[in-house]
């Protein structure tokens, strides 16, 4: 059973789409007030109704070849049609874009759930005789200019302010001071919760700030094995490219990098690092409509953990992804998270739900850590989704790593 939390709280239709025309993607335009800041649909030309009533033509006229479409490739005349309204009305059809093997394997066993049985794959291969489309590229802006109202797309345009490291801390950092208590009259506990990320640095740009910061905590600690640095590519993926480091020699910014204050003491289950990889749907930026799965993977090291300075390059032990991971599940020992949890358990991973149950065993409350990691997304989402304009047509599914 997937579960899932709506994170923002029930809008109703009118709220995610206040006027007629934000229904249509190929129809508003962003504009930003100069006044407020505030972005705002507008009419894609002074000649507002014409417009209007030009795209509703264009829709109908695109739902009739649909209609037909679809009718040829079911190979349904009209008698039978009309005979069979309901049964025709109920099939949804969707298109795989991808040429990952993986991915289309993934998606059709979803699609092959029992309470999916109203949907199949497109029929004819017609590029728009689909409901849904599930795509692993970003869509050019062109894909969705003659997509019924409908279509959904499975990504948003303009999402690199939440997926990129770099502009994701730039994000948070401008929200924060936006939202600060001083200026938007939160209380010092609201305005904590826009601290969501330890001390961090884009380099090469801030890498005078960075040094300034790592000098003044070298004095705090004393001693260099509590300086610990976690470097990550900007543009890079699956642990590709991550090093702990704690001598400020070691660190190399040929390509864009964020560098963070490592968290040395992490939160241990069974002596094991982890962190937890949780996937938020979002159906909509303008405004913020998304839902939080309770389901996930808590992904663990495969070694204990150590803060020792001579264990800090060991990536068994400070480094979660599970594509590095792999490498050594064949350390995995009996005293592993992921074999203590059985059929919840694979690799180096294991079920949220499992690990929530042994946690509330030794008294950790896990309805409050819910409600802080909700928070952290939140937080993430509103941080960046202010500069992702309305798509209607758009839905996606985030991986957020906790």
């Amino acid at each position: 059973t997937i579960y899932n939390m709506h994170i923002t709280g029930g809008r109703s239709f009118s709220e995610l789409f206040p006027t007629f025309s934000h229904i249509f993607s190929d129809f508003a335009v962003k504009h930003k007030s100069k006044s407020s800041g505030q972005s705002t649909i507008i009419l894609s030309s002074d000649n507002g109704q014409k417009d209007l009533t030009k795209c509703i033509q264009t829709q109908i006229h695109r739902y009739k070849m649909f209609v037909e479409t679809l009718r040829n490739a079911a190979d349904f005349d009209k008698e039978d049609v009309s005979q069979n309204k309901a049964h025709h009305n109920c099939r949804r059809f969707f298109k795989i874009k991808s040429r990952r093997p993986e991915v289309t394997s993934i998606i059709k066993n979803a699609f092959s759930d029992s309470l999916l049985s109203s949907w199949s794959a497109d029929l004819d291969g017609s590029s728009q005789l689909w409901n849904l489309q599930w795509t692993w590229g970003v869509p050019k802006a062109s894909d969705f200019e003659h997509l019924l109202v409908f279509q959904k797309v499975s990504r948003f345009r303009g999402t690199r302010g939440l997926t990129r490291k770099d502009l994701l801390k730039k994000n948070i950092q401008r929200f924060a001071l936006v939202f600060s208590a001083p200026a938007a009259g939160l209380d010092e506990k609201s305005n904590d919760s826009f601290n969501i990320m330890p001390l961090t640095y884009a380099l090469p740009h801030e890498y005078n700030s960075f040094v300034s910061g790592y000098s003044s905590i070298q004095k705090l600690c004393g001693v260099k094995s509590m300086n610990y640095w976690i470097i990550k590519p900007i543009g890079m993926s699956r642990g590709r490219g991550i090093s702990v480091v704690s001598d400020i020699d070691e660190v190399s910014y040929s390509q864009p990098i964020v560098i963070q204050r490592y968290i040395s003491d992490p939160f241990l289950f069974l002596g094991f690092k982890f962190d937890l990889r949780l996937y938020v749907l979002v159906t909509s930026f303008a405004p913020i409509e998304a839902f939080i799965y309770k389901e996930g993977l808590a992904r663990f090291g495969s070694r204990s953990y150590s803060s020792r300075l001579e264990s800090l390059r060991d990536n068994r032990i400070h480094l979660t992804n599970s594509s590095i991971q792999k490498e050594f599940n064949g350390d995995i020992d009996r005293s592993h998270p992921a074999y203590l949890a059985g059929s919840n358990g694979a690799d180096s991973k294991v079920a949220i739900s499992w690990l929530w149950k042994r946690l509330d065993e030794i008294g950790i409350d896990t309805d409050s850590l819910w409600e802080k990691i909700i928070e952290v997304c939140v937080t993430a989402l509103a941080a960046s989704g202010s500069d992702i304009q309305n798509q209607p047509n758009s839905f996606e599914l985030f991986g957020f790593d906790v």
